[in-house]
């Protein structure tokens, strides 16, 4: 009797442990993508995006930049003042002047060939030179430049034309206020070498360029 009883107890405790145990069944689990975690895949979709959109963004300034940064040829016309030393003296004269200038490495590099009237004193003089010009693009309006040339100044006399041989040195800027058109900026030092002296020439210049 005793067995049965201790029967009858395990048959009735066998529903009730099913009953709380298959009542709740297990979670699938989520497993991320092989490689990495969920995360990974948007951020690397994030970055992609972003650097294509940097590129754009760097092909459209460089558009912008070529539109005037980065011309074939400028031309323009300069006004200046020129000081004088010869020999223990000094002069002071007007000049107007004219340059064309050929872009022969982008951004880096130009020649120019400027020609100028200075009016002096004794004499009127026709200087050409011919410069090399570095340039620096600071900004998309100011591009500074430094150069340096061979100078040949011609002078008419009441004895012929007389030619003195030289050598010239410029420093300035370029200010582009348009597309194509801007001002230059510049402060020069020539020296040639007149019949038994040398003559030095300090000048202020300034003048309208264009740029195509």
């Amino acid at each position: 009797m005793q067995s049965l009883f201790v029967a009858l107890g395990c048959l009735l405790a066998v529903p009730a442990l099913a009953s709380e145990t298959g009542d709740h069944p297990s979670e699938p689990t989520e497993h991320p993508p092989e490689g990495g975690s969920y995360e990974e895949g948007g951020h690397e979709a994030t970055h992609e995006e972003g650097k294509k959109e940097g590129h754009e963004a760097h092909e459209a300034g460089h558009d912008e930049h070529g539109e005037h940064k980065s011309p074939r040829f400028l031309f323009g016309v300069k006004g200046a003042g020129y000081g004088t030393f010869v020999h223990g003296e000094s002069s002071l004269s007007p000049a107007l002047g004219v340059f064309v200038a050929f872009v022969a490495v982008p951004n880096h590099l130009e020649i120019e060939l400027d020609s100028k009237v200075i009016f002096g004193a004794e004499h009127t003089s026709f200087p050409l030179a011919l410069i090399l010009k570095k340039t620096f693009h600071a900004s998309k309006e100011f591009h500074p430049f430094v150069g340096l040339g061979p100078l040949v100044s011609f002078v008419p006399s009441e004895h012929g034309l007389h030619v003195f041989p030289g050598g010239e040195l410029v420093g300035g800027t370029y200010y582009w206020f348009g597309k194509h058109m801007g001002l230059t900026l510049e402060a020069s030092y020539g020296i040639l070498m007149e019949e038994e002296h040398l003559a030095h020439e300090v000048g202020a210049v300034a003048g309208l360029a264009w740029a195509y």
